[in-house]
């Protein structure tokens, strides 16, 4: 469990998945505002650059959110949540990702390895475990990248309800229209 989540920390924050990519592409395709075009524009570039250097997306790479599926036949010794804490530890550390997890919210202490990560899994027939981490992003930074590597539902709906404040000449865009696509298959 630990060398899977650790790897797959690295790539869910170094590789945008092929669909989001070709979405970024058809909206930067259709766009006619020239401001959201160059900022698609340079979104293409830095997932590129990222995906050939293998180097993270963007520089907030947020909080690791796991999500498991483990057979109900597989038997696991010792405690999940370590093995994948232990993963998203050595992840964070050779993938050179930022961490920016705090221990204690009223503290405000760095943990310094990004941990604890956010775990959620579900018991599935089988004897089998698979698993992937999503980065959570918490900056408007990653907000387009990481929305595409399944950013939480309910920063992802904050950020595309922020669109309502756009005048009316902006909101139907072909960037929007994507982030509507995804919020929508988030939903």
């Amino acid at each position: 469990i630990t060398a899977v989540v650790k790897r797959l920390c690295i790539e869910a924050n170094c590789h945008l998945p092929q669909d989001m990519q070709e979405c970024i592409t058809r909206a930067h395709a259709e766009e006619d505002w020239p401001i959201a075009s160059e900022i698609l524009e340079r979104i293409m570039e830095n997932y590129s650059i990222a995906d050939a250097r293998n180097v993270p997306i963007c520089q907030d790479t947020g909080v690791a959110c796991v999500f498991l599926e483990i057979g109900q036949d597989v038997h696991i010794l010792g405690s999940i949540k370590d093995a994948v804490d232990e993963g998203v530890r050595q992840g964070y550390a050779e993938g050179y990702l930022r961490k920016s997890v705090v221990g204690d919210p009223l503290r405000r202490v760095n943990t310094g390895d990004n941990t604890p990560a956010m775990l959620y899994y579900d018991l599935v027939p089988g004897a089998f475990a698979q698993g992937r981490p999503c980065p959570r992003a918490t900056s408007r930074c990653s907000a387009s990248t990481v929305s595409a590597t399944s950013i939480s539902k309910a920063s992802f709906r904050a950020r595309a309800t922020s669109l309502a404040n756009l005048p009316a000449s902006q909101k139907n865009t072909p960037a929007r229209r994507c982030a509507a696509a995804a919020l929508s298959a988030a939903a």
